[in-house]
Parts: structure tokens; sequence; C-alpha cells
């Protein structure tokens, strides 16, 4: 019996008892022999592999799959006899595909795969796709774990305010001290160990040593308040205190 047999090239043509053709998921066919071939544009029976692109951290994969596989696995029907020339270059991930996800953990952020909607929800931060090494999550620091120490000070035409950062992951912070309605950011310092120093002040001598300006009345409350910030580079808060200011 003639029986067109699904093959990644196309349907074969192969001589098989009825149950053989069907075992293997192949079309019984009424031809008497295989020349001329009578399975060129034979439909394969449902349930029979197709050519299915699934989604993978280094782009689209080919691969044999039934239609219900394919669905299964998240992949998508192409029309192509083969893979080969792989035909899932051109195809674009799904949006709920997997990117590169940095999860909070002690020892520092873990590259993880995710949805970007699953890293949104575990307070990841997404880097696109792509595949994680160890090395995917080295620039980013743990957004939490920190410890933050503000000190305020408050005299007669002078306000002055450091914002002293430790147990951090090692890498470049950001500052941000608030008082009332005023807020003040300074430039990125990069840690020394486990710390990272800012300094805030009106005093022009203290200004010209390096510190953030501010203004002489900056600092404002009954009693006189600071909140102090330690961000990432990218502008998540790290840790935060709010401390009450000397008044000199």
């Amino acid at each position: 019996m003639i029986c067109c047999v699904p093959d990644d090239s196309g349907p074969e043509c192969e001589d098989r008892t009825s149950e053989e053709c069907a075992a293997e998921g192949g079309t019984v066919s009424t031809a008497t022999s295989c020349l001329p071939d009578p399975c060129a544009g034979v439909t394969p029976p449902a349930g029979s592999d197709v050519i299915c692109c699934i989604p993978d951290d280094s782009g689209p994969e080919c691969e044999d799959r039934t239609p219900a596989e394919c669905a299964a696995e998240g992949g998508l029907v192409v029309e192509a006899g083969s893979c080969d020339p792989n035909p899932c270059g051109s195809v674009a991930p799904p949006a709920d595909a997997d990117i590169q996800c940095c999860l909070p953990d002690d020892s520092g952020p873990e590259c993880e795969d995710r949805t970007p909607a699953e890293c949104a929800v575990d307070g990841g931060v997404n880097l696109g796709a792509g595949m994680c090494t160890p090395d995917s999550c080295a620039a980013i620091p743990p957004p939490a774990g920190g410890i933050v120490t503000v000190r305020c000070e408050r005299r007669s035409g002078r306000s002055k305010v450091s914002v002293d950062g430790s147990n951090l992951a090692p890498g470049s912070y950001l500052a941000r001290v608030t008082s009332g309605a005023d807020t003040v950011a300074a430039s990125a310092q990069p840690t020394v160990g486990d710390q990272v120093e800012f300094d805030f002040d009106s005093d022009s001598r203290d200004i010209a040593a390096g510190a953030t300006p501010i203004a002489a009345d900056f600092i404002q409350g009954t009693p006189p308040q600071v909140s102090g910030a330690i961000l990432t580079l990218s502008g998540e808060v790290v840790v935060e205190a709010t401390a009450d200011c000397r008044d000199r």
C-alpha cells in the first residue's frame, strides 16, 4: 500500500500496510506506485509534526512539533518544509517572551528568566532579551539592604547635611535630600569598600571643597528635619531615613 509519511522535507512516499501507515501518522494514497511521487502537495493529517518556532533566550528555535505541542510551548507554526535553512530567524518573539531579569538577593542581584510582567512583580530590573550570564547583573546594585545615616545642622544663614551609606554592594550611587518642599540631588559617587558619602552645604568654602550646593534656608520644619536617600544610578531608592537636625 502506498503511504505518504510526514518528514521534515515534506511527505515521503513509502510502501506500508494500512496499520503501519496509520502508526507513522501517514496518509494512505490511492496510487499504486511511488513513481511518479504521489505525495507532493499532500496535507499531513491532524496531529502530525509541523515546523514550530519556539521562544528561546537566544532567539526562536526551529523544532518539529505537533500543532498542540507547538502551542503548549508558546511556539509559532511557520509554513516551511524543514528547519534547514532556519525559517525562524525573522520570527518576532511573543510579547510575553522571557527576558533577563535582575532580581534582588542578599548576595547581590541574580539574573533569572522572567516575562517582563513577572520581572516587574518580583521587583526586578529588566535587562531585555538575551541569555543570563554570571555577570549579567554585575553593574546593578541591590535595591535594598543598605544602611543610611543622615546628619543635619541649621544655623543662622546656613544649612548643612551629610548622607552616609554603608553595607552597600560595590558600585556608584546617587543621593537625594528633602526638607519641606525642597529637594536637592547630588551627583554619583563610587563606593569605597561598602560605603559612600555625600555632603550638602550652603557654605561657599564647603561647596568649593566638593559639597553639593543647597540654599541657606534649605532645612525647614519645627523641629527642623531632613530626609536623605541613597539611590541607584537608575533612580531606585536603595535606603532612606529622616533625621531631626541640630538648630543653632
